[in-house]
């Protein structure tokens, strides 16, 4: 059985058109939502029936948006079953890609790091595919891994990863290469599968962060990683 995590903040419109498609497709999958802190008029509360098992995590109130760390850590904490998959509340499931992840990952085993690819139609871009490179004006991840929009992993690999590490927490950013460079330490085989897609449409995805969270981050990152760990492909 698998668990997905979604880390929340003032995306309902977009959650709801997620979670539609995934009733689509899965059946008997658990569906975390962590609101993190969201205001009442945004706050995310269970509203239809679905083929899957969702329950909402709620964090402290607050009034801006913070790095999404805490709550992914407590979407994993919350999770009923040993696989999980990491998430955003915008990501479309057009097709049963969890299915095939799956499979994937019960071939690579405990340290197994299952990727789908991710396509903005708007960028007429990949945000996650095998084809990518190490981009310096952007948060760098070797090529052979990739950013999170739907990441599927054991929750002991998670666990031995250390997960999220919330120092990133009052800033925005870079807790994704961060995170990528904790799970090469943890020795994960990441397989990145480009003909299973998820699509990240940008409207409505941005989030206004306050002016300096992003350099705040990017000195923690360059403090902690002045160079990038070899990656164990599978």
């Amino acid at each position: 059985m698998i668990s997905v995590v979604l880390p929340y903040w003032n995306r309902r419109n977009a959650l709801l058109a997620s979670l539609d498609l995934m009733a689509q497709h899965y059946s008997g999958i658990e569906v975390v939502v962590v609101d993190d802190g969201c205001q009442p008029s945004e706050a995310f509360e269970v509203v239809k029936d679905y083929p899957f098992f969702l329950s909402v995590v709620k964090l402290p109130l607050k009034d801006q948006p913070k790095n999404p760390c805490v709550p992914i850590n407590a979407g994993v904490k919350a999770a009923s079953f040993d696989v999980v998959v990491i998430s955003n509340p915008e990501i479309l499931h057009e097709t049963p890609v969890l299915t095939q992840m799956q499979w994937e990952l019960e071939e690579l085993g405990d340290m197994g790091y299952v990727l789908a690819a991710c396509w903005c139609e708007e960028e007429k871009q990949w945000h996650c595919h095998s084809s990518m490179e190490v981009r310096p004006d952007r948060e760098p991840v070797p090529r052979g891994t990739g950013y999170h929009f739907c990441a599927m992993l054991n929750k002991s690999l998670f666990w031995k990863a250390g997960g999220f590490d919330e120092e990133y927490r009052e800033g925005a950013g870079w807790d994704d290469p961060d995170w990528v460079n904790r799970l090469i330490v943890a020795g994960a085989k990441f397989k990145i599968r480009d003909d299973l897609v998820v699509k990240h449409p940008k409207r409505g995805a941005q989030t206004d962060w306050r002016g300096g969270m992003m350099e705040r981050n990017q000195e923690i990152y360059r403090r902690k990683w002045p160079r990038l760990p070899s990656t164990s492909s599978a």
